[in-house]
């Protein structure tokens, strides 16, 4: 399954939304690094996104910058660390569209997506594609549809976690009330 859009935002807290951009240009926040909290596995789009920002802040304000990867609970985890960070401006968070889609998909998440966060900068899109090994027969969707149907309890594949954008392809194989 195709996610048409997948929204990447840096968001930061407290005193960097705050501060001038020509100060924020001048001088460093402080000899602390700065960290970008990524709620997502090393690997991910938001964690390649991040470590390539954190480069380039660390060239162009002297700061130390590390990136933070905290996956789980469909980005709960890392995305609650970072609303319980000190608003200082040192903790950043580069996250996808699951901040504020978790709120229908969990009773209770521990941040508010609105209220917990300032967005700072609209990073960049992305899309899911969907692959097969060259060695399954299937040239669409639907004789890959019929491929997993035929074969029930048989066929692997993988994900970065339930309930992410990602693990859609597994309802594939849910289809006709099997599965995999």
């Amino acid at each position: 399954m195709r996610v048409d859009r997948i929204i990447a935002i840096a968001l930061v807290l407290g005193a960097m939304v705050a501060a001038p951009v020509r100060d924020a240009a001048a001088q460093k926040l402080s000899d602390r690094p700065i960290t970008i909290i990524v709620p997502y596995s090393p690997g991910t789009g938001p964690d390649i996104l991040a470590r390539l920002i954190g480069e380039e802040i660390q060239q162009r304000w002297g700061q130390p910058v590390a990136v933070d990867n905290k996956p789980g609970a469909t980005g709960n985890i890392g995305t609650q660390l970072a609303a319980r960070a000190a608003p200082d401006g040192h903790t950043l968070l580069m996250t996808t569209n699951p901040i504020t889609a978790n709120i229908s998909l969990f009773k209770n998440i521990p941040y508010d997506p609105v209220k917990s966060f300032s967005p700072v900068i609209f990073v960049g899109t992305g899309a899911l594609a969907l692959a097969v090994h060259p060695s399954i027969p299937v040239n669409s969707l639907q004789e890959l549809l019929d491929y997993v149907r035929a074969r029930p309890g048989q066929l692997n594949f993988g994900s970065p976690g339930v309930d992410k954008g990602q693990h859609e392809p597994h309802s594939l194989s849910r289809l006709g009330g099997r599965d995999q």
